[in-house]
């Protein structure tokens, strides 16, 4: 079941709230008491994508666009519950934004597709394994 239009827009709006500076001041809820995320250092974006892998309980974040129209990213980071956000290796899918991932519980990996790369749109789809 794919969640409807509100909770993929609230999921989001809270993952891009955590990537802003405010966000590492703020605690937040961990289990039985309250703890406070180490800095944060994924900076600000727009039109990024994100998907959770249950297997790890990592949230990974790719690619988007630096603010007001800014130029295609295609850096790959994951929260980890641990770690805080940590950036992966440089390799990977293409600079871009307006993509679109998910996760494939069946084949346990990330799903990439779709986008859009300064300058024209890609059509391509790319896939990791689970992020550790």
């Amino acid at each position: 079941m794919m969640p409807n239009r509100w909770t993929l827009f609230f999921t989001l709006a809270a993952l891009a709230w955590m990537a802003s500076p405010v966000a590492s001041q703020e605690p937040t809820f961990g289990h039985a008491e309250w703890e406070s995320l180490a800095e944060v250092a994924v900076g600000a974006r727009e039109d990024f994508g994100v998907a959770h892998d249950p297997t790890t309980g990592a949230t990974i974040l790719f690619g988007g666009r630096r603010p007001g129209g800014g130029e295609s990213l295609g850096d790959t980071w994951v929260l980890q519950r641990d770690r805080g956000w940590v950036r992966k290796a440089a390799s990977g899918p293409a600079a871009r934004y307006g993509h679109a991932m998910a996760w494939d519980g069946h084949r346990r990996r990330v799903v990439l597709t779709g986008g859009v790369s300064n300058p024209s749109s890609l059509r391509q789809s790319s896939k990791t394994e689970g992020v550790p």
